[in-house]
């Protein structure tokens, strides 16, 4: 047989009733877990209050040596 769209080969084979129960009694593998929780991920996404002061173009924050501008 072919496959519709992508004109691949496959075929259609009966499987035996051992290798049924064994895909519905699976065996926990150790390197399929759940990853340690990510501290940098936010739990709180209310919105700060704005700052009156803050105007529509960025403005400098800070001067720093060699002509490097921390903007906000």
């Amino acid at each position: 047989m072919k496959e519709r769209w992508y004109d691949v080969e496959y075929k259609v084979e009966p499987h035996s009733e051992e290798l049924e129960a064994q895909w519905r009694q699976p065996e926990a593998h150790e390197a399929l877990h759940l990853p340690e929780p990510n501290a940098f991920i936010p739990h709180d996404f209310e919105l700060c209050e704005r700052d009156p002061d803050n105007t529509k173009y960025p403005r400098i924050i800070k001067v720093r040596k060699f002509l490097c501008k921390n903007l906000y």
